[in-house]
């Protein structure tokens, strides 16, 4: 640190170094105020005294041009004559007239003053005696009159400080050999510890130290109170050469700390003083063994700082002078792991070379198992990482957490990187080596790690190396992102690490829950091997579907799965493809996917347009096949009801949900017929049981007169059991028709609310909102309406009301079940239930809260309008 950066300040003898790493700087906290700053007993300045004449007029010279000097001396003289019982009278910051004189540097005033009999030994406030006014302003002649007149040559303020002390703070030199000469204290301190020794190192007065050290060396290891500087500490950090030769002349102390633990050297090193350094390494009369191994707080020996900050030249001197290269900090780190982390090739080319005589171990481990390689790989320094290699660094060597080299430069990002970057590294695809500028280009950003992982895979780095969490460089690379490095580690796979069995193992998981999932996605995907591993069949295709959708953004991630990855039992449907996520969701009937898309659809453009299309596309692909299970049935009716919720009331969407509407009509009707006939053969079969019995009864009397017959005539018979055939096929074909009977009943229960939905479609909304309207009471049947009433469907609408909020629920059911049968309550109920279901086991969006009992404010069934003439009977 330079002269210029160390700012001395008179009034307070403070020495504050600007913009340093280090600790309190020399003298905060010991600031000594001027003895004409402010008071320290503030007054009200409405009851102010009077000031004093010889105060005022003091001041008034002070100000008055040299050329009238004569004439307001004389009129001083005459004051001081008029008022000279008030010469020793105090203002109200205790100061005299001789205090005013001495600090306005009036000299000639001063003496005056003194040969009218002023008291030199009163203090002022703060215990600022005359003597010491003057040392501190550099009033060599006051100085002289005032020890001529006996003033206490050792008077020190109320902080502590002598005279000496204070002259040394400030530099003068003249006034320091005069006390001396005069025998003053040198083996003061104030109340800091602060010794005039300490005063005079701190501020580069040369002169004052060396006469200081010519009196005595008592002081020479002393150390203040605040932060434990020696002088020689003191003046290494503040850069002084001069002095920290002198006091090392007188032998002084290398072996004290200050309180970070700072040794000279250490000081010396730290603040980039390189004469200084090689000063102290050249004075050896002081050293004993380890001197240059003695850490810091951190356990930084000088050698680890001069590594860390890139000061070659230390290092240099450090190196030949005998450092320990591999000694490690409190982190386990050697010097060769912070020159390689903090990019500083030119250093780890010294610690590499083969003289001077230390011999670096470049696979030493720091306490979290990682070597310089490894930080070099994660600083993406070619340079550094080329170095390594070219000395043995084993390349697949792992930290405490598996990772190799690889694994650090697949998945560094610019954050993962130190800035201090001196020394000239490698540059990226960009040409530039400014870290700032690098940090404004992404490719320059991966151009660097990604010449570190081409580096460490021609030379033979293991790419299938797992970390402790199973993962691979290229799990980290898509995690990271990075288009180029995962390219790079793809081509150099084989088909057997492929081979992943479950998509969590896989990259892919990587690429989901890492930080541009898009890209990775994209890449990986990219590469056949990728498409055909084991874990996308057996359901992981549709599991890695789901967890995409999860993604804040998931439209590019869900767009590039889609396509590149089509279901297996699919062939590519029409005018698939210009569809974007939201069709392939509805045509692979994927609720929740659909709905999380529809949900985070935020500022993607087109929504409304996939949406309908999805809705006339999914209306339009509904097969039987898919109508066959409860699992696939529920499926769909979550994804046209999401579909229709979602969808304005267009003619085209119209449409298209009429005729998906009329297939599951025909379709719940076929299956329905089915059950009708499987009810007749039910009934069949009672009949076939009570034949079956009666049968068996007149054949069990038959076979008991047969049977005496037998006896008789001593044959055998064999009779056989009609009911041994009934109940042989009741054991086989009626017990394989329950399961297909119930099986058949859920499936139509599915369909019917689905039904009900294409019926009455919700196009863009879930609830409805409607006046409150008047009780209806409900048709009473006339005795000649059986047909109309099992045939004729009617509508249920119920209407529900919650705190602010209303909506409807409406379903058509015959006559027979909506008035007579279950009744209306039943049928609503029943509606309700299976909507709450669906929605529990999907992503269907149900207000099951709004649409509760308590809420069901009015039920209304209305008789089928073609029938107006029978219903006027059917009501009588």
């Amino acid at each position: 640190m330079t002269d210029a950066s160390l700012a001395v300040n008179a009034e307070d003898g403070g020495a504050r170094e600007k913009e340093t790493t280090g600790p309190d700087d020399p003298g905060d906290g010991t600031a000594h105020r001027s003895s004409h700053g402010s008071s320290v007993h503030e007054v009200d300045k409405d009851h102010e005294p009077e000031p004093l004449p010889l105060h005022e007029k003091l001041l008034e010279i002070a100000q008055t041009p040299r050329s009238t000097n004569a004439v307001t001396l004389a009129e001083f003289e005459d004051l001081l004559l008029e008022k000279a019982s008030e010469i020793n009278a105090l203002d109200k910051t205790g100061k005299t007239a001789l205090h005013i004189a001495i600090e306005q540097g009036l000299t000639t005033e001063a003496q005056c003053i003194i040969r009218d009999g002023a008291n030199i030994a009163i203090a002022d406030n703060e215990g600022q005696q005359s003597l010491y006014l003057a040392c501190v302003e550099g009033h060599t002649e006051l100085v002289e009159l005032l020890l001529r007149e006996k003033a206490s040559i050792d008077a020190a303020s109320n902080r502590d400080e002598t005279p000496i002390a204070a002259a040394c703070r400030n530099g003068h030199t003249k006034i320091v050999n005069i006390l001396l000469d005069g025998k003053a204290n040198t083996k003061t301190s104030d109340n800091r510890k602060w010794t005039p020794l300490h005063w005079a190192s701190v501020g580069n007065h040369e002169e004052i130290v060396k006469r200081l050290l010519g009196v005595d060396t008592l002081n020479l290891n002393a150390t203040e109170a605040l932060t434990h500087w020696t002088p020689l500490n003191v003046a290494a950090y503040c850069g002084h050469k001069g002095v920290v030769s002198l006091l090392l002349e007188k032998n002084a102390d290398l072996y004290i700390k200050n309180s970070l633990q700072w040794t000279p050297l250490m000081t010396a090193t730290t603040m980039q003083h390189l004469e200084i350094v090689r000063t102290i390494l050249d004075h050896k009369t002081g050293w004993k063994v380890g001197y240059l191994e003695r850490g810091n707080h951190l356990n930084n020996t000088p050698l680890h700082v001069a590594s860390k900050t890139g000061f070659y030249e230390v290092a240099s001197l450090l190196i030949g002078a005998g450092a320990n290269c591999n000694a490690t900090d409190s982190q386990g780190m050697t010097p060769l792991h912070l020159a390689s982390f903090h990019n500083h090739s030119k250093i780890v080319a010294l610690l590499l070379s083969e003289t001077p005589v230390p011999v670096v171990d470049v696979n030493a481990e720091a306490d979290d198992g990682r070597t310089s390689l490894h930080l070099a790989s994660l600083q993406g320094n070619e340079l550094i990482v080329k170095a390594l290699l070219q000395k043995n660094a084993s390349i697949d060597a792992t930290d405490k957490t598996g990772m190799t080299p690889l694994h650090l430069a697949s998945g560094a990002n610019a954050e993962d990187r130190c800035l201090s970057d001196p020394d000239p590294v490698s540059p990226g695809p960009s040409g530039d080596d400014d870290p700032d500028s690098e940090n404004g280009n992404t490719e320059a950003k991966s151009g660097r790690h990604l010449s570190v992982v081409e580096l460490l895979l021609i030379n033979g780095a293991n790419k299938n190396i797992k970390d402790t969490n199973g993962d691979t460089a290229l799990h980290r690379a898509a995690a990271l992102g990075d288009k180029t490095r995962i390219n790079i580690l793809l081509k150099e796979m084989k088909a057997d690490d492929f081979s992943w069995g479950d998509w969590k193992d896989s990259p892919v998981y990587s690429a989901l829950v890492g930080s541009n999932p898009g890209t990775a996605v994209e890449s990986l995907l990219a590469k056949q091997e990728v498409k055909k591993a084991p874990f996308w069949k057996g359901g992981g295709r549709i599991q890695v579907i789901t967890e995409a959708v999860k993604n804040s953004k998931p439209y590019d991630i869900l767009h590039s799965l889609f396509r590149e990855l089509p279901r297996d039992s699919d062939s590519s449907p029409e005018g698939c493809k210009s569809w974007g996520p939201i069709q392939w969701a509805a045509h692979e009937r994927l609720p929740d996917v659909l709905s999380g898309l529809i949900n985070k659809s935020g500022s993607v453009e087109n929504v409304d347009h996939m949406v309908h299309e999805a809705l006339q596309i999914t209306s339009g692909s509904i097969g039987s096949d898919e109508l066959q299970s409860e699992p696939s049935c529920e499926s769909l009716v979550q994804v046209m009801w999401i579909l229709i919720t979602n969808s304005e009331r267009t003619p085209k969407n119209t449409k298209s949900v009429r005729a998906a509407s009329e297939l599951i009509r025909s379709i719940i009707e076929q299956k329905a017929m089915v059950m009708e006939a499987i009810e007749d053969l039910y009934n069949l079969w009672g009949k076939v049981r009570k034949l079956s019995d009666l049968m068996t009864d007149y054949q069990k009397k038959l076979n008991l007169v047969k049977e005496n017959e037998r006896l008789s005539d001593g044959q055998e018979t064999c009779q056989l059991d009609p009911g041994d055939i009934i109940r042989n096929f009741e054991g086989h074909a009626m017990k394989d028709m329950e399961p297909r009977t119930s099986k058949n009943v859920k499936v139509i229960a599915i369909l019917s609310t689905l039904q009900d939905i294409l019926k009455d479609p919700p196009f863009a909304q879930i609830a409805q909102t409607h006046k409150d309207e008047v009780d209806y009471s409900p048709p009473v049947p006339g005795p000649d309406h059986q047909k109309i009433v099992k045939k004729a469907e009617a509508t249920i609408v119920g209407f529900f009301k919650g705190k602010g909020v209303s909506g409807r629920i409406r379903r058509n059911r015959p006559i027979q079940e909506i008035v007579y049968d279950p009744g209306p309550t039943d049928v609503m109920g029943t509606a309700i239930r299976n909507l709450t279901d669906i929605t529990r086991r999907g992503s269907m969006s149900f207000n099951s809260n709004l649409y509760a009992k308590e809420n069901l404010k009015l039920t209304w069934v209305h008789l089928p309008s073609t029938n107006v003439g029978n219903n006027t009977s059917f009501r009588k």
